[in-house]
């Protein structure tokens, strides 16, 4: 006998307390600027043996704005594959969370570090940090949390 398995808290999944809770996307705003300042620090202080504020000053909205613009396009590809499939799972959520990776990766390495002193191995380093760090995770968290 061929068990049914639902994901019910998927029904309306957590990404859309975006559209439902301005106090969500301001937590959301904060805690990225907070966590990509962090990455980046780190990153200079690995890549440079010290801290450079004028680096930092100069790379961190760039950096924040392409990680936010890379979430808010991986929540379109949700919300796109949700109008499309009758059931949607977590194997939707994934490819959400991975396009949103890939987003990250391509518009760190190609535009926020290209214009840096980081050599191409350090580009493609600082970029797959930021890709697999701040890839939005919390698309996979249950919707009863937040509702």
């Amino acid at each position: 006998m061929k068990k049914d398995y639902r994901l019910y808290n998927m029904v309306f999944p957590p990404f859309f307390a975006f559209l439902l809770t301005p106090w969500f996307t301001a937590v959301a705003i904060v805690a990225d600027f907070i966590i990509d300042s962090v990455i980046l620090i780190i990153l200079t202080r690995f890549f440079f043996k010290s801290f450079d504020w004028r680096f930092y000053l100069n790379r961190i909205w760039i950096v924040w704005v392409f990680g936010f613009l890379a979430d808010v396009i991986g929540w379109v590809v949700l919300f796109l594959m949700l109008m499309m499939v009758e059931e949607f799972g977590a194997i939707h959520v994934i490819s959400g969370i991975i396009v949103a990776s890939v987003l990250i990766f391509v518009l760190n390495y190609f535009i926020s570090f290209s214009e840096t002193a980081f050599t191409k191995k350090q580009r493609v380093i600082a970029a797959l940090t930021y890709a697999i760090v701040t890839a939005p995770y919390t698309f996979l968290l249950p919707s009863e949390w937040f509702f």
